[in-house]
């Protein structure tokens, strides 16, 4: 079974035995590219086009609780053990491969081993190190270049300030292969970066950039302006006012912010694999790579978890550091 990316990939990676696939290739990503763009185009044309307003009357901060029956409440906790154990299966089997050798055929490994991690930690120490340095280079232009637009956007009146939030958003429509290709096509003559590692971070950024300036914007929303405005009537001017007031307010979101782009940008393929050539592997390209093999599957189960704990690990730190900002942006009850 054969499905787009995949198929692009092919024909524009292995070009060299038949020009022709070259294009092939091409056509498949821009064909992609139109498609996920006009569903774009049409959900958010659904959404603005109705008007939506939330109601509420006589309720609690944590909203009104009814208790189900029995029939449901069981249905309930089976729903949930069931998505939970799907989620949690991934996690699982991938630990159980890493640590194991040979696995085929039977329900658990028999032959346990930390050779993978060996290979991983002392012969291909590259590929972790790349993958923190360009997901961090690309974090620090998502940082320079997403607050400012955020503030552009929200806090003032400037001519096309609508047309570059909507520019920004509409890379989430663009799938990673047309990122990658296209920047290939774009930096390989006249703007050769796509000889220099730093091509790598760049696509990144720009492949992951929407995810940041969406924290930044619903963080300059909920920052009051009359606090800005009091600042600068008391005397403060814009860049120390930014500095005493917006920026301690902001921090949290800007956080969250910073985590989300860190870690879709860490866990990166789609895009990079168009891109990356030998000494720029990372993670992920190194788990496609020894998959690719087809007899390196504990190697490549070994690298995921890898990346899986490196996740988890992140999490761990910004939540503590943040104050549990995490579960501020992303659940109930948050501070």
């Amino acid at each position: 079974m054969d499905f787009r990316p995949s198929v692009s990939y092919i024909n524009i990676a292995y070009h060299f035995t038949a020009v022709h696939r070259k294009y092939m290739g091409i056509v498949a990503v821009v064909i992609a590219a139109i498609v996920c763009i006009s569903l774009f185009l049409i959900a958010r044309w659904w959404v603005e086009r109705k008007k939506y307003t939330g109601l509420s009357k006589g309720t609690t901060a944590e909203g009104r609780v009814i208790e189900p029956s029995p029939l449901v409440k069981f249905g309930a906790y089976l729903y949930m053990f069931f998505i939970a154990g799907l989620v949690l299966l991934i996690p699982i089997v991938l630990g159980l491969a890493a640590f194991s050798r040979r696995w085929v055929l039977e329900p658990f490994p028999t032959y346990w081993t930390l050779e993978n991690f060996r290979l991983i930690l002392l012969e291909s120490p590259l590929l972790i190190q790349n993958s923190f340095l360009f997901s961090g280079i690309a974090l620090l232009f998502g940082i320079a270049f997403g607050l400012p637009a955020a503030y552009l956007i929200v806090r003032t009146r400037v001519p096309g300030k609508d047309a570059l939030d909507f520019v920004i958003t509409l890379m989430l429509a663009f799938p990673g292969m047309a990122v990658g290709v296209s920047y290939l096509l774009a930096f390989w003559k006249d703007i050769p970066l796509a000889t220099h590692w730093i091509i790598m971070p760049l696509a990144l950024f720009a492949r992951r950039l929407p995810y940041f300036l969406r924290m930044a914007h619903s963080s300059y929303l909920q920052l009051d302006i009359s606090l800005e405005e009091a600042s600068e009537v008391s005397g403060a001017g814009k860049v120390r006012t930014f500095l005493n007031i917006s920026l301690p307010l902001l921090v949290k979101g800007v956080l969250v912010g910073v985590v989300m782009f860190f870690i879709m940008a860490f866990q990166e393929i789609s895009t990079a694999i168009f891109l990356y050539r030998g000494g720029w592997e990372t993670l992920p390209i190194g788990i496609f790579l020894n998959w690719h093999r087809g007899m390196e599957f504990g190697i490549a189960a070994a690298m995921a978890f890898l990346m899986i704990v490196i996740t988890f690990i992140l999490l761990l730190i910004i939540s503590r550091i943040g104050g549990g900002i995490l579960k501020a942006a992303w659940g109930p009850g948050g501070t």
